[in-house]
């Protein structure tokens, strides 16, 4: 129960601190990311020769949203943890009893749930451009695939934090990470298109289960079965990452608590 309070209450200290931007700045990123769903919707309307493909619009509709969300996330974690890492207020978080993983768990949520009116932005956006409706043959599901995803979406925010300590990142690490979403989560185009040794990589990754859930209830053809087991290997693929980030973590609060301090570790 006290690791669920501590979530909560990570979570909220991140949404004031998230709030407390501005809604000047908010506006910006939301408009920043107005060009790029143009292009997704012109790409999966004109790329076959102006011939639409409904399920086509609609995969790219709700998946893209999500990469634009992680992309956002990606920045927003990478610069925060840089930046207390530096300040030395990360060093503050060894003396409490929270686990560091889940402070940082309940910053990626509230970073996550801050995004999403850019996430809505980007479908309407993508609807314009492509001059289509959301055409799905199982509504419902697809919401439960997409909240499996949104989950996902979280774990791989802040799958990559412990190497800020452990491999002496930098701010441009976490850029690194985004053109590998891009190809291996799944979020804008189907894993199944990609080459077999691609798609054995991209299948690590819960985001690849779950979007193959949402492709299924899009398309209809699939027995719903089929559609949850999808999000029962997403969830357990998504649990094995946990336990990695859990033990990853754990050393890093090993490391901090040898040498004294985040901040001079590098």
């Amino acid at each position: 129960m006290g690791y669920i309070y501590a979530l909560v209450e990570a979570f909220k200290a991140e949404w004031k601190i998230t709030l407390g931007a501005g809604l000047l700045s908010y506006a910006v990123w939301i408009v920043g990311n107005v060009p790029r769903a143009v292009v997704f919707g012109w790409i999966v309307t004109y790329g076959h020769g102006g011939e639409i493909d409904p399920m086509a619009v609609a995969y790219v509709a709700v998946g893209a949203p999500l990469f634009v969300m992680w992309g956002g996330a990606v920045n927003r974690m990478g610069a925060l943890i840089n930046s207390e890492r530096w300040q030395g207020t990360l060093d503050l978080d060894m003396v409490t009893p929270t686990p560091l993983m889940l402070a940082l768990m309940g910053k990626a949520l509230a970073i996550a749930a801050y995004l999403t009116i850019s996430g809505l932005v980007t479908f309407v956006a993508v609807l314009l451009v492509a001059r289509a409706s959301l055409e799905v043959a199982n509504l419902p599901l697809v919401v439960a695939s997409l909240g499996v995803a949104f989950l996902g979406l979280v774990v791989a925010t802040f799958a990559f934090a412990p190497f800020i300590v452990l491999a002496g990142g930098r701010g441009g690490f976490w850029g690194a990470i985004i053109p590998f979403g891009v190809v291996l989560s799944g979020f804008l185009h189907p894993v199944s298109i990609l080459h077999p040794a691609v798609q054995a990589v991209a299948r690590v990754l819960p985001t690849s289960w779950a979007m193959d859930a949402v492709l299924h209830s899009i398309d209809g053809g699939t027995s719903a079965i089929d559609i949850f087991a999808n999000w029962a290997i997403a969830i357990t693929v998504l649990f094995v990452w946990l336990s990695v980030i859990w033990y990853m973590f754990r050393k890093v609060e090993r490391r901090i608590r040898v040498t004294g301090t985040v901040t001079t570790s590098f």
